[in-house]
């Protein structure tokens, strides 16, 4: 679970404070039995983590730029929010760690006479700066606020200390009423782990292409039927509401 409120401080500009509560127990690690050994299980032998239980409970310090001109479905504007979350045994969590997350969006319109050709961006990363974050604590694919981040892959298909995702995409009407509207994607992200692997070593792409279904008009809200391929015969159908960022 995770809170944080917002005071608005500029024009775009809003300072924030917040807290995480990361509690898990009861591990169930279905492939432990199988297979002798699993990531999870050999991440938290290696960081001194119970396999079964254990929460990363953190305070959070945050800064926000928006200026979108729609919150949902922007056809212009930057959304930036930056946040420093510390993990504290005080709070509940197992060990103390230093973490430092961002998510950078950004929207350009193609069309002063149809806006809605637009091409977007979105970067997000996390930082482990210092201590110990739990295996399931480690962001990665999908870890973003409504798990979107990574089509083609699985939720957690990659995670690390430091995680960086890219994601560009091109949204182009397609009827002329714009009920039905296309878009084309690629992405790419990149993890550390405690093993030596750094960030920036190794890259695993993905991309695809989908259709929007606008939903309500005024609100620009959307149903989402995207298609995606990525590396290891990864792939499939990811479905949602409203734009993916």
């Amino acid at each position: 679970m995770t809170e944080k409120i917002y005071q608005k401080i500029g024009q775009y500009w809003y300072a924030g404070v917040g807290a995480s509560f990361n509690i898990r127990y009861k591990i169930d690690d279905e492939k432990l039995d199988s297979f002798g050994s699993t990531p999870h299980y050999r991440y938290s032998l290696r960081n001194e983590f119970s396999a079964t239980k254990y929460s990363a409970n953190s305070l959070l310090l945050a800064i926000q730029y928006n200026s979108r001109e729609h919150p949902l479905r922007s056809y212009g504007g930057i959304y930036a929010d930056f946040n420093l979350a510390v993990s504290q045994k005080w709070l509940g969590s197992t060990k103390n760690a230093v973490q430092f997350l961002y998510d950078i969006r950004k929207y350009v319109s193609l069309s002063s006479k149809n806006p809605e050709h637009v091409l977007a961006f979105w970067h997000l990363a996390s930082y482990k700066l210092s201590g110990a974050v739990p295996y399931l604590a480690l962001h990665g694919t999908g870890s973003d606020i409504y798990n979107r981040s990574g089509r083609a892959y699985t939720i957690g298909r990659f995670k690390g200390l430091s995680f960086g995702y890219f994601e560009s995409e091109y949204r182009f009407p397609i009827t002329r009423n714009k009920l039905i509207s296309g878009v084309a994607f690629v992405n790419v992200q990149t993890a550390s782990d405690d093993l030596g692997k750094k960030l920036f070593q190794y890259w695993d792409p993905g991309g695809g292409g989908g259709l929007r279904i606008l939903f309500q008009k005024q609100s620009r809200s959307t149903i989402c039927i995207d298609y995606a391929k990525g590396k290891y015969g990864s792939g499939g159908l990811f479905f949602g509401l409203n734009e993916v960022f």
